[in-house]
């Protein structure tokens, strides 16, 4: 069994376009599979789909601070998205009730699905 594992993950680097050193390489395996967690559990399970979704971006987010870095070109849009986004932050941390404020930006971080999505799909197929 476990002599067919390279193999796998080998063609798992292929379908997902990894291309990184070996820890980047587990990052981006275990991001790549928990998108693909995220958008299976999606029609069944809230639950099942955010925590794909927090897993997987928990390590494309550690993946970013390893070498070979990424570079992101950032637009308009990305710029009102992230300020309509941090608004929300501030706002909620400055309200009459801040804790049900605080609970409820998990609604407008949706958006950074997005961004999970984009940079970790690489490849049409």
């Amino acid at each position: 069994m476990f002599a067919l594992m390279p193999n796998f993950f080998e063609r798992l680097d292929k379908i997902a376009g990894i291309e990184s050193s070996r820890a980047a390489a587990r990052l981006e395996r275990t991001a790549f599979i928990f998108l693909l967690l995220t958008f299976a559990s999606a029609p069944h399970s809230i639950a099942a789909t955010q925590t794909a979704w927090i897993i997987g971006m928990a390590a494309w987010v550690i993946r970013l601070f390893l070498k070979p870095r990424r570079r992101f070109a950032f637009g308009r849009l990305d710029a009102a998205l992230w300020g309509l986004f941090v608004w929300s932050a501030v706002s909620s941390a400055f309200s009459y009730k801040p804790a049900v404020s605080l609970d409820k930006l998990r609604g407008v971080a949706i958006f950074l699905i997005f961004y999970f999505a984009c940079h970790n799909i690489r490849t049409r197929s």
